[in-house]
């Protein structure tokens, strides 16, 4: 539901932003045809111009969102991969109290992960690291004993695990607060004006097709800027990064009893 809410006010926010745009076209058709029919050659070399420097700069700034959004994505995969790891070595050391303790520092760790940590994330504010729940991780694994080579080699892959969850838990951090400059997506706003009035100031001989052609151009326009404003902001809108791994992660470590075969 919430899904075709925001497709719904999406599509209406498309169709206004175009009906705003065909009123100017309107006026220009109306009062100035002649004017624009005669610069016809320049008005048309600007267009061609213009266009031009729109769809590389948009190509750009979407491929640089784009990658922004899989990098988080990975992380938080990643991150919860890490934690059903760890929780399975130390299960693996076949010591009932780092077991027990290993399974209720993670469950903090993922609970505030997907509470305390998204609603700070979510609005670009950084969170501490490490955060006391990753150090409380780590403090379980310092408190492991060896009885013997089996032990030892899990315990190798255990400190490995937590090396690559406080490196994924680093990337989902930097990735959550970083935008894509102010600067970037104002100069981006002047350049898709720029390319929606040489498409007002165009001229066609063709009534029919001059209102197409700039209801198209506009439409094209308000779509790129939403896709890219939607990917900048990864908690919110229509593509949301999922947060379903610590779930599954965190139904798994609660029904894993110590000891139970894997």
């Amino acid at each position: 539901n919430c899904m075709k809410t925001h497709i719904f006010t999406s599509i209406c926010k498309l169709l206004i932003f175009t009906q705003a745009i065909l009123f100017p076209a309107y006026f220009a058709r109306l009062f100035f045809n002649d004017i624009l029919m005669k610069d016809l050659a320049g008005i048309g070399w600007l267009w061609g111009i213009l266009g031009t420097l729109y769809a590389l700069f948009a190509a750009f700034v979407l491929v640089a969102v784009w990658e922004h959004f899989n990098r988080l994505s990975d992380a938080l995969s990643g991150e919860a991969r890490m934690l059903v790891s760890i929780w399975n070595y130390a299960d693996y050391l076949d010591d009932e109290k780092v077991s027990s303790s290993m399974k209720k520092s993670i469950l903090r760790y993922i609970e505030a992960v997907t509470t305390r940590e998204v609603a700070l994330l979510s609005k670009h504010k950084h969170v501490p690291h490490p955060s006391p729940e990753l150090i409380e991780i780590m403090e379980t694994i310092d408190r492991v004993e060896f009885n013997g080579p089996r032990d030892e080699s899990a315990f190798k892959a255990l400190i490995n695990a937590y090396d690559t969850l406080e490196l994924k838990r680093q990337i989902r951090i930097q990735e959550s607060v970083a935008q894509v400059p102010l600067s970037l997506k104002t100069l981006f706003i002047l350049v898709s004006v720029f390319f929606v009035s040489s498409a007002i100031l165009n001229g066609f001989a063709n009534p029919v097709l001059y209102y197409i052609s700039t209801a198209f151009i506009s439409m094209i326009v308000f779509s790129t800027y939403t896709v890219i404003d939607d990917l900048d902001r990864p908690y919110e809108g229509l593509w949301k990064v999922s947060y379903e791994g610590f779930t599954d992660a965190k139904e798994y470590i609660e029904k894993k009893e110590h000891g139970a075969k894997r």
